[in-house]
């Protein structure tokens, strides 16, 4: 009885080693794994953000596979990674204004971007960039008609309201798509707009002005005219006297 429990004693100790050892081993394998897919996906987005900042793009696709390739072996090593999706979206929606490729490579790069966002969103539904970028890219491809645009449109200004970038990207989406927006999208974008009057309001106007929208702005800041600044007072009035 005493030997049978002195062996215990030493078997059961040795038994947690084992398990110890065995848990660290493969901790040491995802962390190895997570720090590669942590480099190749910083890596690939120090290109896309350039590219992205600067409206400089690679010629040709070398450099979009080039990146494209990191983002995908990452993606193999961290598949539930929303940012990775996000990301690979964002790099194919670039590729589709790279000089000299066919408009049917253009189109297809669009359709990637797309399914990517979806992805992104499925793993994080609230993130405002990823449903504002997925609204873009519908909309350079022409889906502005069915639910997921409008969806996505809807979701980029309920989700992130007071982010300038993102007020800046629907309202010149809105502007550019206002004669086929129905009037649900045409109230979000005056909600896009009503925000951005408090914190960038001279970006307002001036993409209003690019989609040449200013009078139709300055129709809706009619009413609420009296909680603006003198410059958009003086703004609206000279389109108002403009023939």
């Amino acid at each position: 009885m005493t030997l049978g429990a002195t062996r215990r004693s030493f078997d059961i100790p040795g038994v947690l080693l084992l398990v110890l050892l065995s848990l660290l081993i493969l901790l040491s394998l995802l962390a190895i794994k997570r720090g590669i897919a942590d480099i190749l996906h910083r890596s690939a987005q120090l290109s896309i953000n350039h590219w992205t900042n600067t409206g400089i793009l690679p010629d040709g696709v070398r450099k979009v596979e080039e990146v494209e390739s990191w983002l995908l072996l990452a993606l193999r090593l961290e598949p539930s990674d929303p940012s990775l999706n996000d990301n690979l979206g964002r790099l194919y929606s670039l590729a589709t204004n790279l000089p000299g490729i066919p408009y049917a490579e253009r189109r297809r790069y669009g359709g990637q971007a797309m399914e990517s966002f979806r992805v992104a969103l499925r793993l994080r539904p609230s993130h405002p960039y990823t449903w504002v970028n997925l609204a873009l890219i519908k909309g350079w491809l022409g889906q502005v008609f069915d639910k997921e645009f409008q969806t996505a449109f809807r979701k980029g200004i309920d989700n992130g309201p007071w982010e300038p970038e993102l007020q800046r990207a629907l309202m010149r989406l809105g502007f550019e798509k206002w004669p086929w927006l129905d009037d649900g999208l045409r109230a979000a974008v005056f909600l896009t707009v009503d925000h951005a009057m408090k914190v960038q309001p001279e970006n307002v106007f001036k993409l209003a002005e690019t989609a040449g929208q200013l009078p139709l702005i300055c129709d809706h800041l009619t009413d609420r005219i009296t909680d603006r600044t003198d410059e958009t007072r003086k703004r609206c009035a000279k389109v108002k006297k403009d023939p």
